[in-house]
Protein backbone atom coordinates (compact mmCIF):
# COMPACT_ATOMS: atom_id res chain seq x y z
CA UNK A 1 0.00 0.00 0.00
CA UNK A 2 1.39 3.41 -0.93
CA UNK A 3 0.83 6.64 0.96
CA UNK A 4 -1.75 8.77 -0.82
CA UNK A 5 -0.12 11.75 -2.60
CA UNK A 6 -2.30 14.22 -0.67
CA UNK A 7 -0.86 12.89 2.62
CA UNK A 8 2.83 12.68 1.57
CA UNK A 9 3.77 16.13 2.91
CA UNK A 10 2.03 15.47 6.24
CA UNK A 11 3.67 12.06 6.65
CA UNK A 12 7.04 13.51 5.57
CA UNK A 13 6.77 16.18 8.30
CA UNK A 14 6.03 13.47 10.86
CA UNK A 15 8.92 11.37 9.56
CA UNK A 16 11.31 14.32 9.86
CA UNK A 17 10.32 14.69 13.53
CA UNK A 18 12.01 11.33 14.13
CA UNK A 19 15.70 11.76 15.07
CA UNK A 20 16.74 9.32 12.34
CA UNK A 21 15.26 11.50 9.59
CA UNK A 22 15.72 14.91 11.20
CA UNK A 23 18.59 16.00 8.93
CA UNK A 24 16.57 15.44 5.75
CA UNK A 25 14.93 18.23 3.86
CA UNK A 26 11.26 18.05 2.90
CA UNK A 27 11.99 16.91 -0.67
CA UNK A 28 14.35 14.15 0.52
CA UNK A 29 11.82 12.95 3.10
CA UNK A 30 9.08 12.70 0.46
CA UNK A 31 11.42 10.78 -1.88
CA UNK A 32 12.37 8.36 0.93
CA UNK A 33 8.69 7.82 1.67
CA UNK A 34 8.08 6.97 -1.98
CA UNK A 35 10.89 4.38 -1.80
CA UNK A 36 9.02 2.53 0.95
CA UNK A 37 5.54 1.14 1.42
CA UNK A 38 2.87 1.42 4.09
CA UNK A 39 1.23 -1.53 5.79
CA UNK A 40 -1.86 -1.84 7.92
CA UNK A 41 -1.61 -4.09 11.00
CA UNK A 42 -4.66 -5.27 12.91
CA UNK A 43 -4.69 -5.34 16.70
CA UNK A 44 -2.76 -8.40 17.90
CA UNK A 45 -1.01 -8.93 14.56
CA UNK A 46 2.70 -9.76 14.75
CA UNK A 47 4.78 -7.39 12.62
CA UNK A 48 7.83 -9.63 13.02
CA UNK A 49 8.98 -12.30 15.47
CA UNK A 50 12.22 -12.78 17.36
CA UNK A 51 14.62 -14.70 15.14
CA UNK A 52 13.00 -13.62 11.85
CA UNK A 53 15.44 -12.40 9.21
CA UNK A 54 15.68 -8.63 8.86
CA UNK A 55 13.59 -7.36 5.95
CA UNK A 56 14.06 -3.64 6.59
CA UNK A 57 12.81 -1.21 9.18
CA UNK A 58 9.54 0.45 10.05
CA UNK A 59 8.25 3.80 11.26
CA UNK A 60 4.94 3.80 13.12
CA UNK A 61 2.47 6.17 11.45
CA UNK A 62 -0.59 5.37 13.57
CA UNK A 63 -1.32 3.07 16.50
CA UNK A 64 0.97 1.38 19.01
CA UNK A 65 3.16 -1.69 19.10
CA UNK A 66 4.47 -3.79 21.96
CA UNK A 67 8.04 -5.06 21.82
CA UNK A 68 8.47 -8.39 23.62
CA UNK A 69 11.53 -10.49 24.32
CA UNK A 70 12.23 -13.66 26.25
CA UNK A 71 14.57 -13.81 29.22
CA UNK A 72 15.19 -17.04 31.13
CA UNK A 73 12.29 -18.60 29.24
CA UNK A 74 9.83 -15.94 30.42
CA UNK A 75 8.18 -13.28 28.22
CA UNK A 76 9.46 -9.79 28.94
CA UNK A 77 7.84 -6.50 27.82
CA UNK A 78 10.65 -4.31 26.48
CA UNK A 79 8.90 -1.25 25.07
CA UNK A 80 5.78 0.33 23.68
CA UNK A 81 6.35 2.09 20.36
CA UNK A 82 4.03 4.80 19.05
CA UNK A 83 3.64 7.19 16.12
CA UNK A 84 6.89 8.62 14.76
CA UNK A 85 9.07 5.95 16.36
CA UNK A 86 11.15 3.35 14.50
CA UNK A 87 10.98 -0.41 14.79
CA UNK A 88 13.59 -2.85 13.55
CA UNK A 89 16.39 -0.41 12.79
CA UNK A 90 18.86 -2.33 14.98
CA UNK A 91 18.60 -5.48 12.83
CA UNK A 92 18.95 -3.38 9.70
CA UNK A 93 22.23 -1.85 10.80
CA UNK A 94 23.67 -5.15 12.05
CA UNK A 95 22.17 -7.48 9.40
CA UNK A 96 21.17 -9.88 12.17
CA UNK A 97 17.92 -11.69 12.90
CA UNK A 98 15.23 -9.83 14.83
CA UNK A 99 16.04 -9.62 18.54
CA UNK A 100 12.43 -9.26 19.71
CA UNK A 101 8.82 -9.85 18.69
CA UNK A 102 6.73 -6.81 17.77
CA UNK A 103 2.93 -7.01 17.99
CA UNK A 104 0.30 -4.37 17.21
CA UNK A 105 -1.47 -3.23 20.39
CA UNK A 106 -4.15 -1.49 18.33
CA UNK A 107 -5.07 -1.15 14.67
CA UNK A 108 -1.95 0.49 13.30
CA UNK A 109 -0.18 1.66 10.17
CA UNK A 110 3.57 1.53 9.55
CA UNK A 111 5.86 2.75 6.81
CA UNK A 112 8.41 0.11 5.75
CA UNK A 113 11.74 0.63 4.02
CA UNK A 114 12.95 -2.72 2.67
CA UNK A 115 16.52 -3.69 3.49
CA UNK A 116 17.23 -4.26 -0.21
CA UNK A 117 16.14 -0.69 -1.02
CA UNK A 118 18.28 0.67 1.82
CA UNK A 119 21.30 -1.34 0.60
CA UNK A 120 20.79 -0.02 -2.94
CA UNK A 121 20.70 3.56 -1.63
CA UNK A 122 23.98 2.93 0.23
CA UNK A 123 25.65 1.28 -2.79
CA UNK A 124 24.68 4.24 -4.97
CA UNK A 125 26.09 6.73 -2.47
CA UNK A 126 22.64 8.28 -2.18
CA UNK A 127 22.53 11.15 0.32
CA UNK A 128 19.23 9.84 1.69
CA UNK A 129 21.06 6.72 2.91
CA UNK A 130 23.79 8.92 4.41
CA UNK A 131 21.16 10.94 6.31
CA UNK A 132 19.50 7.76 7.56
CA UNK A 133 22.83 6.26 8.67
CA UNK A 134 23.82 9.47 10.47
CA UNK A 135 20.42 9.59 12.16
CA UNK A 136 20.72 5.93 13.16
CA UNK A 137 24.13 6.63 14.72
CA UNK A 138 22.73 9.49 16.78
CA UNK A 139 19.68 7.45 17.85
CA UNK A 140 21.72 4.37 18.79
CA UNK A 141 24.14 6.52 20.83
CA UNK A 142 21.18 8.22 22.57
CA UNK A 143 19.64 4.86 23.44
CA UNK A 144 22.96 3.53 24.72
CA UNK A 145 23.48 6.66 26.83
CA UNK A 146 19.95 6.37 28.23
CA UNK A 147 20.55 2.70 29.08
CA UNK A 148 23.77 3.64 30.89
CA UNK A 149 22.01 6.40 32.82
CA UNK A 150 19.19 4.06 33.83
CA UNK A 151 21.75 1.46 34.91
CA UNK A 152 23.68 4.04 36.94
CA UNK A 153 20.46 5.29 38.56
CA UNK A 154 19.43 1.75 39.50
CA UNK A 155 22.90 1.08 40.93
CA UNK A 156 22.74 4.32 42.94
CA UNK A 157 19.30 3.39 44.31
CA UNK A 158 20.52 -0.09 45.26
CA UNK A 159 23.51 1.49 47.00
CA UNK A 160 21.25 3.93 48.87
CA UNK A 161 19.03 1.06 49.99
CA UNK A 162 22.10 -0.85 51.21
CA UNK A 163 23.37 2.25 53.06
CA UNK A 164 19.94 2.75 54.63
CA UNK A 165 19.85 -0.87 55.73
CA UNK A 166 23.33 -0.55 57.24
CA UNK A 167 22.30 2.64 59.06
CA UNK A 168 19.18 0.98 60.46
CA UNK A 169 21.23 -2.02 61.60
CA UNK A 170 23.94 0.16 63.16
CA UNK A 171 21.30 2.01 65.18
CA UNK A 172 19.87 -1.30 66.36
CA UNK A 173 16.48 -0.60 64.87
CA UNK A 174 14.33 -3.45 63.63
CA UNK A 175 12.53 -3.31 60.35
Amino acid sequence: MQIMDDRLDEVARNLRANPIFKSMGAVEAVSVLKAGTTMACGEGEVLFAEGDPCDGFYVVLTGRFGVMGVRDGEPLALAIIGPGECIGEMSLTRATPRSATVRALSNSTVWHLAGSVFETLIAQGDMRATHILQGLQVEICRRFRDELLVGAELAARASAVDEGRLLVESLGWEV
